[in-house]
């Protein structure tokens, strides 16, 4: 007679649905840390687009003593709506003359997020970043470490 031992090794099926409701719970609040570390790493791409673009403006404005708005002077490729794409394709920038000032007093550059990016920071906050020749950076708080 063949008698079945009660102490067999395995899993019952609740202690495996257990398992999967934990880590259904661990999933739901790493996934969105991760999305916006994703998001903040994006961002300084962004910073270091608008930075590399301001210096190339800087010297543009060395040799010609005025900025220019079409960054394809600068050498940087545009898209179809006139707007330099950076790396990944997460920021559109663009350049304009700072509010009440001429293109030979000061230009500002502003990057627009896409791709995810127009979530960044808290309600959006950071989706746009802008820096001008003056030196301002905006938002404050989207350009820290």
């Amino acid at each position: 007679m063949n008698r079945r031992n009660s102490s067999e090794g395995g899993f019952t099926l609740i202690e495996v649905m257990v398992v999967v409701v934990i880590i259904g719970i661990l999933a739901s609040v790493a996934y969105p840390s991760y999305q916006d570390v994703v998001r903040q790493t994006r961002r300084a791409d962004g910073v270091s687009a608008l930075s590399d673009v301001m210096a190339r403006q800087e010297r543009s404005f060395t040799d010609f003593n005025i900025y220019t708005t079409d960054l394809s002077a600068l050498g940087f490729p545009l898209d179809s709506n006139s707007k330099y794409v950076p790396g990944g394709g997460y920021y559109l920038i663009s350049a304009s003359a700072c509010a009440g000032l001429a293109l030979n007093r000061c230009v500002l550059l502003t990057a627009t997020g896409q791709k995810g990016q127009e979530k960044d920071g808290s309600s959006g906050a950071c989706s746009v970043l802008t820096l001008n020749s003056q030196g301002v950076k905006g938002p404050v708080a989207c350009w820290k470490k």
